[in-house]
Protein backbone atom coordinates (compact mmCIF):
# COMPACT_ATOMS: atom_id res chain seq x y z
CA UNK A 1 0.00 0.00 0.00
CA UNK A 2 2.64 2.37 1.20
CA UNK A 3 4.71 1.95 -1.99
CA UNK A 4 1.74 2.72 -4.06
CA UNK A 5 1.35 5.99 -2.83
CA UNK A 6 5.20 7.00 -3.41
CA UNK A 7 4.74 6.07 -6.98
CA UNK A 8 1.48 8.00 -7.20
CA UNK A 9 2.96 10.71 -5.56
CA UNK A 10 5.98 10.49 -7.88
CA UNK A 11 4.00 10.23 -10.46
CA UNK A 12 1.68 13.39 -9.62
CA UNK A 13 4.96 15.75 -8.79
CA UNK A 14 6.53 14.57 -12.10
CA UNK A 15 3.00 15.43 -14.16
CA UNK A 16 3.01 18.95 -12.08
CA UNK A 17 6.61 19.98 -13.16
CA UNK A 18 5.94 19.30 -16.53
CA UNK A 19 3.01 21.41 -17.00
CA UNK A 20 4.48 24.14 -15.24
CA UNK A 21 7.79 24.30 -17.02
CA UNK A 22 5.22 23.95 -20.48
CA UNK A 23 3.45 26.91 -19.04
CA UNK A 24 6.52 29.16 -18.41
CA UNK A 25 7.97 28.50 -21.46
CA UNK A 26 4.95 30.10 -23.47
CA UNK A 27 4.99 33.46 -22.69
CA UNK A 28 6.79 35.84 -24.63
CA UNK A 29 9.47 37.17 -23.31
CA UNK A 30 9.88 41.37 -24.43
CA UNK A 31 13.64 40.34 -25.48
CA UNK A 32 12.47 37.45 -28.05
CA UNK A 33 9.29 39.76 -29.36
CA UNK A 34 12.49 42.61 -30.20
CA UNK A 35 14.10 40.20 -31.82
CA UNK A 36 11.34 39.03 -33.81
CA UNK A 37 10.93 42.70 -34.98
CA UNK A 38 14.43 43.19 -35.53
CA UNK A 39 14.71 39.84 -37.88
CA UNK A 40 11.19 41.39 -40.21
CA UNK A 41 13.06 44.84 -40.47
CA UNK A 42 16.42 43.31 -41.65
CA UNK A 43 14.19 40.77 -43.95
CA UNK A 44 12.42 43.73 -45.24
CA UNK A 45 15.82 45.66 -45.81
CA UNK A 46 16.95 42.78 -47.46
CA UNK A 47 14.07 42.45 -49.80
CA UNK A 48 14.24 46.15 -50.64
CA UNK A 49 17.67 45.80 -52.01
CA UNK A 50 16.73 42.68 -53.97
CA UNK A 51 13.75 44.73 -55.55
CA UNK A 52 16.51 47.14 -57.05
CA UNK A 53 18.38 44.31 -58.40
CA UNK A 54 15.71 42.27 -60.26
CA UNK A 55 15.23 42.17 -63.56
CA UNK A 56 11.20 43.81 -64.25
CA UNK A 57 9.58 40.26 -65.69
CA UNK A 58 11.93 38.03 -63.21
CA UNK A 59 11.37 36.75 -59.81
CA UNK A 60 15.00 35.47 -57.93
CA UNK A 61 15.48 31.85 -57.06
CA UNK A 62 18.49 31.59 -56.29
CA UNK A 63 21.07 34.24 -54.58
CA UNK A 64 25.06 33.77 -55.33
CA UNK A 65 26.74 35.10 -52.36
CA UNK A 66 30.55 34.04 -53.93
CA UNK A 67 29.60 36.18 -57.35
CA UNK A 68 26.96 38.26 -55.75
CA UNK A 69 24.19 37.44 -58.63
CA UNK A 70 21.00 36.05 -58.37
CA UNK A 71 19.33 33.26 -60.55
CA UNK A 72 16.34 34.07 -61.48
CA UNK A 73 13.09 32.44 -63.44
CA UNK A 74 10.30 33.23 -65.35
CA UNK A 75 6.91 33.21 -64.21
CA UNK A 76 5.71 29.98 -65.01
CA UNK A 77 8.75 28.33 -62.60
CA UNK A 78 7.00 26.18 -59.81
CA UNK A 79 8.52 28.63 -57.05
CA UNK A 80 7.43 32.14 -58.76
CA UNK A 81 4.76 32.39 -55.90
CA UNK A 82 7.15 32.35 -53.01
CA UNK A 83 8.78 35.50 -53.90
CA UNK A 84 5.62 37.54 -53.90
CA UNK A 85 3.91 35.49 -51.13
CA UNK A 86 7.48 36.36 -48.44
CA UNK A 87 7.00 40.12 -49.91
CA UNK A 88 3.58 40.42 -49.26
CA UNK A 89 4.40 38.69 -45.34
CA UNK A 90 6.86 41.50 -44.62
CA UNK A 91 4.56 44.11 -45.81
CA UNK A 92 1.66 42.43 -43.28
CA UNK A 93 4.26 42.93 -40.49
CA UNK A 94 6.15 46.41 -41.09
CA UNK A 95 3.66 47.93 -43.11
CA UNK A 96 6.44 49.81 -45.67
CA UNK A 97 4.22 51.08 -48.74
CA UNK A 98 7.33 49.81 -51.26
CA UNK A 99 6.97 46.32 -49.90
CA UNK A 100 3.01 46.75 -50.81
CA UNK A 101 4.16 48.15 -54.28
CA UNK A 102 6.21 45.59 -55.15
CA UNK A 103 4.17 42.55 -54.26
CA UNK A 104 1.15 44.28 -56.70
CA UNK A 105 4.43 45.00 -59.48
CA UNK A 106 5.15 40.83 -59.29
CA UNK A 107 1.58 39.60 -58.84
CA UNK A 108 1.20 41.62 -62.37
CA UNK A 109 3.61 39.43 -63.80
CA UNK A 110 2.55 35.93 -62.24
CA UNK A 111 -0.98 36.67 -62.92
CA UNK A 112 -0.89 34.64 -66.47
CA UNK A 113 -0.48 32.02 -64.82
CA UNK A 114 -3.38 31.64 -62.99
CA UNK A 115 -4.96 29.63 -66.16
CA UNK A 116 -1.74 27.49 -66.56
CA UNK A 117 -2.92 23.92 -67.19
CA UNK A 118 0.09 22.42 -67.58
CA UNK A 119 1.91 23.30 -64.06
CA UNK A 120 0.92 20.68 -61.32
CA UNK A 121 2.71 22.94 -58.67
CA UNK A 122 -0.01 26.17 -59.05
CA UNK A 123 -0.35 25.54 -55.87
CA UNK A 124 3.36 26.65 -55.19
CA UNK A 125 2.86 29.36 -57.65
CA UNK A 126 -0.23 31.34 -56.77
CA UNK A 127 -1.41 30.55 -53.22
Amino acid sequence: MRKISLQTLFLGCVLILGCTAQKRSMVPKEELLQQIEQNFRDGSAQYRQMMTRLPADRLPKTYYEKTDKFQTAPSSDWCSGFYPGTVLYLYEQTKEPSLLNEAERILKVLEKEKNNRSMHDLGFMMY
